[in-house]
């Protein structure tokens, strides 16, 4: 999720008006209450030991530092420490108006609904939202990867290694045969590398 941020509802289908009343209410009209941003700052810290604590998510981030840094994908998606005690009010107030705004909006709906019903619907409460300038897209992806080496020591019964290079875009043809290739080398529990060691 390094590329987007998503808001999302679920609801039987007798709600879904209701729901979407709020829904859009939320993301046109947010207040960020400072008690509110207090509760999940604190819930993000949790997260965030939590995640340093465990092996192996540890390695993937060292890993993703490793190979990605200094650019954004080099840091952790939830941030750290210093970074999410640094976020003020009027910062969510400035990203939400620089990112919420419909030309970067893509809206989904899957359900027992008809593609008019639910344009009808999608237009009724965003319909007035006015674009205000191109897409936003400033994060570079070109990434010069260089021959590292690095060792974290943690006394674990598990060891874990994760080795990676920086390959082809999503949207290039060899990006199936990628991920396909990554799936048997190593990705995951049913990989062949972890059924053989195993």
């Amino acid at each position: 999720h390094y590329d987007y941020v998503a808001a999302s509802l679920q609801c039987v289908k007798g709600d879904l008006g209701r729901a979407m009343d709020v829904y859009a209410d939320m993301l046109k009209h947010p207040t960020f209450p400072l008690d509110e941003i207090r509760t999940e700052r604190n819930r993000l810290l949790g997260e965030i030991r939590s995640r340093d604590d465990r092996p192996p998510t540890a390695a993937m981030k060292r890993f993703r530092e490793q190979l990605l840094s200094p650019g954004p994908y080099g840091r952790p998606l939830e941030g750290d420490p210093t970074s999410v005690n640094s976020i003020t009010q009027i910062d969510l107030v400035e990203a939400h108006h620089l990112i919420f705004r419909p030309e970067n909006m893509v809206v989904a709906v899957v359900g027992d609904i008809s593609f008019e019903d639910a344009k009808r619907m999608v237009e009724r409460h965003f319909g007035d939202m006015i674009p205000v300038g191109e897409p936003v897209s400033e994060v570079s992806k070109n990434y010069i990867p260089q021959a590292r080496r690095d060792r974290m020591v943690r006394d674990v019964e598990q060891g874990f290694v994760a080795m990676g290079t920086v390959t082809v875009p999503v949207s290039h043809d060899d990006s199936p045969a990628v991920d396909m290739a990554t799936a048997i080398l190593g990705q995951g529990m049913s990989a062949r590398l972890f059924r053989e060691l195993r």
